[in-house]
């Protein structure tokens, strides 16, 4: 089966509840993961499989407080 590489980008938007601005600031990026969160069922439907997942930018864009 053919193997592609494929550039996919995306940006989150998260609130978390931390000690200050500049924690959370650090630990939303490190901690916001990347899996394959496909199934079984889902790649035997489709026939594709994941063989690397390398995340290549976790780049921090904005902090800002907001209420609960």
């Amino acid at each position: 089966m053919p193997l592609y590489e494929v550039a996919v980008s995306r940006i989150f938007i998260v609130k978390i509840e931390a000690q200050s601005k500049h924690e959370a600031a650090g630990l939303a990026p490190f901690y916001l993961g990347f899996n394959d969160s496909s199934e079984a069922v889902d790649r035997e439907q489709f026939k594709f499989e994941f063989k690397d997942i390398d995340m290549v930018e976790n780049e921090l864009i904005l902090v800002d407080e907001v209420e609960n």
